[in-house]
């Protein structure tokens, strides 16, 4: 490619850089694998099937609810666990539900935490593969409530598979499932230029992390890998449009379902929301009771995940406690104190309320 084409190519990838799914300005993060991913251990996955691998469960076990985490595009099994190093096991999304009795199973989507080329070559159907082996496998050990819990990206997964029967032909119809801001439309429409960018010979979109994300999210995305987010958001969409028309069943009667949506959500477009419950057939309302079929929760909050690992302003190494709990503070995080304390309230209101949806008769 000419060094003109090169450079417009350049020019147009630090001008639409995209971050999981949303596009933000270029910062170059180094990791273990050039990627930006650290690959520590809380990358990786823990899977209640290997905890109890071998064992007769008690009626008792059966009987205990296991809740299946799936994460988001690009990030690892750390956005839905988080409690290492300075921050203290309460301040953990999955100690949080595992204190209200559900057993969290912490799935790493395939084709993540490996190298660029790895992620890049990978596809959708490769990302789902672990969940599914994961809920198959408690279902064989005897599991008898087996939920699920997923953000962002995590949400079409899960329905794909739910409304393909591909849940179903393993003997598994889950119970209960939150999806936290199910991506189905992107917010910034800047996403269409993909293509464009792929003809001017980008490889993968630079992002930046800081603070907590630092070493657990991919600093470079590679386009092949958001080609195929895009190809399952369209997948699934189709999906919801056959449920519509009558040609595709839809939620099962014995699964419950919970969305949960920021107002202020930057990566998905409000409106997602919209087409979920349209196309499930659900009833578009907003509560907090949890109750019927299908349930919206709208939270005031500009963030993507609310439930996700807190990333606060503050110095090097430094500490802050917001409700008894100790967070760890970063240099590089610029966001006003007071907006961070309130967000990190809500993030644990939110899992309380998530904790209760699933703990439920």
């Amino acid at each position: 490619m000419r060094s003109s084409h090169r450079w417009r190519a350049s020019l147009l990838v630090g001008a639409l850089a995209l971050s999981g799914c949303g596009f933000y300005s270029v910062a170059s993060v180094g990791g273990d694998l050039g990627s930006g991913i650290a690959a520590p251990a809380e990358n990786g996955a823990k899977l209640v099937s290997a905890d109890f691998a071998g064992r007769t469960l008690t009626d008792r076990e059966k009987d205990t609810p296991v809740l299946v985490a799936v994460h988001g595009f690009s990030a690892t099994t750390f956005e839905t666990m988080y409690g290492t190093g300075t921050t203290p096991q309460e301040a953990s999304a999955s100690y949080n539900l595992e204190r209200r009795g559900l057993l969290v199973s912490r799935v790493l989507m395939g084709g993540h935490n490996l190298s660029p080329a790895a992620f890049g070559a990978s596809r959708w159907s490769d990302w789902q593969k672990p969940v599914l082996d994961e809920v198959e496998a408690l279902q064989k050990l005897g599991f008898r409530k087996i939920d699920i819990l997923t953000v962002s990206t995590g949400g079409p997964i899960v329905m794909q598979a739910l409304l393909s029967g591909a849940f179903k032909s393993r003997g598994v119809i889950p119970r209960r499932i939150t999806m936290v801001a199910p991506i189905l439309e992107f917010r910034d429409k800047a996403i269409n230029l993909l293509g464009v960018l792929e003809t001017l010979g980008a490889s993968n979109s630079p992002s930046p992390t800081s603070g907590v994300s630092r070493g657990h999210w991919y600093a470079d995305r590679p386009i092949g890998a958001v080609k195929q987010l895009l190809d399952l958001t369209e997948v699934v969409k189709g999906q919801l449009r056959r449920v519509a028309a009558g040609d595709l069943a839809g939620l099962p009667a014995e699964t419950r379902l919970l969305i949960v949506q920021s107002d202020g959500d930057g990566t998905v477009d409000a409106v997602s929301a919209e087409i979920w419950l349209r196309g499930l057939r659900g009833k578009l309302t907003e509560t907090t009771q949890l109750s019927g079929l299908i349930s919206l929760l709208k939270v005031v909050s500009s963030r993507h995940v609310p439930i996700g690992p807190p990333n606060l302003t503050g110095v090097k190494d430094g500490t802050r406690t917001i409700d008894g709990i100790v967070y760890p503070t970063f240099p590089d995080v610029k966001d006003g104190d007071a907006w961070q304390d309130e967000e990190v309230r809500l993030r644990v209101r939110l899992l309380e309320q998530i904790g209760d949806f699933h703990t439920a008769l």
